[in-house]
């Protein structure tokens, strides 16, 4: 279980005074969110409690720091070039402009100086902070370092029956409906499926990459359980029934006993 950190209480009380929060549910989140291993934040917005908005200026009040809407935000190619991905992955941040003097960076949550040490030395000048949504901010980068970014896991060839029903971030299921979708491939980190009819009517007016699902990978040698996020979504051909959907899905949430087993079948599988 994850330790609170100062910042998130620090983050709560910005959120009482603001009255975007009231104690109970302030007091739920604090006792909820590091089972979850989620910062306060996160745990606030999937629960639709506060919104993307609210989140991004309670925590540029706590760090003293201006905001950054990135939606308007025009991104120059070769501001891909400034920073290895992992480090702005890692650190939960984007670059959105640079000078010769400095280079501009939307941030999730606030960084240790230690972080911000380690950016400024990997692009030789100061960086200038500014506080963006959170969503935003790994949309933006992913987009900006498209076809840059080094594949993390490999992926293998699989057909394997899954288990799947859509839900939150934190896997309570937004609609009742269980799917059975068949894996392409699969990797440590996540997997491809085939067989999905259509986003769920349930959030039509979420974008793919807001939407998450619980999966049960139905393997005869190991079962795997995992809360996964849509990563992309694409027609994948006709049916006599309608359309039907290829799917990557990223594991966001799973349990160490599952991760082993999903391990496990990429071994399995990495044998043809």
């Amino acid at each position: 279980m994850a330790k609170l950190s100062p910042n998130d209480r620090r983050l709560g009380e910005i959120l009482l005074h603001r009255k975007q929060l009231d104690p109970p549910r302030l007091q739920h989140a604090l006792h909820e969110a590091p089972k979850l291993n989620m910062r306060l934040g996160a745990y606030l917005v999937a629960q639709e409690w506060i919104t993307p908005e609210e989140l991004r200026d309670a925590v540029a009040l706590q760090a003293n720091l201006p905001t950054a809407d990135l939606r308007t935000q025009a991104f120059p190619e070769n501001l891909n070039r400034i920073f290895p991905y992992r480090a702005l992955k890692d650190h939960r941040c984007v670059p959105f402009e640079e000078t010769p003097s400095y280079v501009c960076l939307a941030i999730a949550e606030p960084l240790k100086l230690s972080a911000v040490r380690e950016l400024e030395y990997g692009c030789r000048r100061p960086v200038k902070l500014f506080v963006a949504q959170e969503r935003l901010v790994d949309q933006c980068r992913d987009k900006l370092y498209e076809g840059r970014i080094p594949r993390q896991f490999t992926r293998f060839k699989a057909t394997i029956p899954v288990e799947l029903q859509f839900c939150t971030r934190i896997g309570t299921p937004i609609e009742e409906a269980i799917r059975t979708v068949t894996t392409v491939d699969i990797s440590q980190g996540g997997l491809g499926v085939l067989g999905l009819p259509h986003v769920p009517s349930a959030i039509p007016e979420r974008r793919p990459k807001d939407v998450y699902a619980q999966v049960t990978l139905k393997d005869p040698d190991h079962e795997v359980q995992a809360v996964c996020q849509v990563r992309w979504l694409r027609e994948a051909g006709g049916r006599a029934e309608g359309l039907e959907f290829l799917a990557g899905l990223e594991v966001v949430e799973i349990r160490p006993m599952d991760q082993q087993r999903l391990m496990q079948l990429c071994v399995k599988y990495s044998r043809g």
